[in-house]
């Protein structure tokens, strides 16, 4: 324990730093959980449950390489023939003039040039592999897209594919609260928030993943699909979802 002292710390000091309610430390060494730290509660509130083994946290963002690894899947099984397809191609309720010469690879890797208006209106900001930007409308074309083409939610495949062969059952996208799921602190001034979604489709922010769990997926990757004793995803799969993927910029400080 002594040699995570420091790490222990940082995570301790990043949750101060950051006001969280939670931590939560996973480690594996050579396939096995060598360290688990928990600590605080679910909730800001006085009478919030402790966080323990059981506890599921939203992960937000990190939810991409859940989506990522279908598309890698689509790649391989030849569903999508290329990352280098036209979006035009795919998206037909979309106007392709908007669209353009933007591809399945631009809409990967935040470089589409997209965004959209308060109302919803979709405008062109940059021309497709020309730099890059972090939105939300990308995920959802792509969400879609993974739906359209196996008609299933990303979730559920990944649920068939993933998470049932290797008995993930902390992980999913909750559309109810329960005493597992940590609330998100978004004002330290206020109470918590419950981040469970309307749906479990893959198109909202509400994927709940235990600590363990979550380094079980990092672990997956690690070890090119193979887990608990057998290959549950494809070595060719989680080699192109872990490959640099992005366009080559002009501008050598974008995201590569």
């Amino acid at each position: 324990m002594y040699k995570y002292e420091k790490l222990i710390s940082w995570v301790e000091s990043i949750k101060e730093t950051n006001q969280s309610s939670a931590a939560a430390l996973c480690i594996i060494k050579d396939n096995k959980i060598v360290l688990e730290h928990y600590s605080g509660t679910h909730s800001n509130t006085p009478t919030s449950k402790k966080v323990t083994i059981s506890s599921q946290f939203n992960v937000a963002s990190a939810r991409k390489s859940y989506l990522g690894l279908m598309v890698a899947y689509a790649v391989y099984e030849g569903i999508i023939k290329s990352l280098d397809d036209e979006a035009v191609n795919y998206f037909e309720k979309h106007d392709p003039s908007l669209l353009g010469k933007t591809t399945i690879r631009h809409l990967v890797t935040h470089s589409h040039g997209l965004n959209e208006t308060d109302e919803g209106t979709v405008f062109r900001e940059f021309e497709p592999g020309q730099a890059w930007a972090y939105r939300d409308i990308n995920v959802r074309m792509v969400t879609q897209l993974i739906y359209q083409l196996y008609n299933k939610s990303f979730p559920e495949l990944l649920k068939e594919r993933v998470f049932i062969p290797a008995d993930f059952k902390e992980t999913g996208w909750r559309i109810k609260q329960d005493d597992n799921l940590v609330k998100v602190v978004v004002n330290p001034d206020e109470d918590a928030i419950s981040s469970v979604g309307a749906v479990d489709d893959g198109s909202e922010k509400n994927l709940f993943v235990s600590a363990r769990e979550f380094a079980y997926w990092g672990n997956l990757h690690l070890n090119n699909g193979f887990f608990n004793g057998k290959q549950i995803v494809p070595k060719e799969v989680i080699a192109l979802a872990t490959s640099l993927q992005s366009p080559e910029y002009t501008n050598k400080e974008l995201p590569q």
